[in-house]
């Protein structure tokens, strides 16, 4: 009876020999399992955020390409009524212009006529 007791503890001890390092194994093999889970699931947090990033970027460059555009619309309807009240003030001017030149030679011919006048 002694030896079965013998053989059992070194049955006993060869299976813990070979099942230690086989729970040791599959322990290291789920830890690792669940590690690149872990990092599986950072990685696609990350990648959502770069994505919303993104889209916040493409949405600020086209409000930005919308504010432009309605910039230079704004600024081509300006330039156009600048353009049209340049005309009208550059026609008035033409017109005071021409009553000035006008009026300052017939009062300088009249008044140079005048001298002539009262000789005779």
């Amino acid at each position: 009876m002694e030896s079965t007791w013998i053989a059992f503890f070194a049955l006993l001890g060869v299976a813990c020999t070979v099942a230690g390092p086989l729970l040791l194994s599959y322990l290291n093999a789920k830890q690792a399992r669940q590690a690149k889970q872990e990092d599986w699931a950072r990685q696609d947090a990350v990648a959502e955020k770069v994505a919303a990033a993104a889209k916040a970027a493409v949405e600020a460059a086209q409000r930005a390409t919308d504010q432009a555009s309605e910039a230079a619309r704004l600024l081509v309807v300006e330039n156009s009524l600048t353009a049209e009240r340049v005309a009208v003030v550059s026609e008035k001017l033409d017109v005071i212009h021409t009553t000035l030149i006008n009026g300052n030679t017939t009062r300088a011919q009249t008044q140079a006529a005048a001298p002539d006048e009262e000789r005779s």
